[in-house]
């Protein structure tokens, strides 16, 4: 019974720190993206810079 109900009590913890970890991964991983797109248009426009200066 004592098992039972620290398994009941633990449960709620276990899903908000499951919660939470996946907030934090997908928070983490639109920054990268977000990062990621915003060098890269960065490296086109310093690409077509140097085209139009040629």
């Amino acid at each position: 019974m004592k098992v039972m109900c620290s398994l009941l009590l633990l449960a709620p913890c276990l899903s908000a720190l499951m919660i939470s970890c996946c907030e934090y991964f997908l928070i983490n991983v639109k920054l990268i993206n977000l990062t990621l797109i915003t060098v890269s248009l960065e490296v086109i426009m310093e690409l077509k810079k140097l085209d139009y200066a040629t």
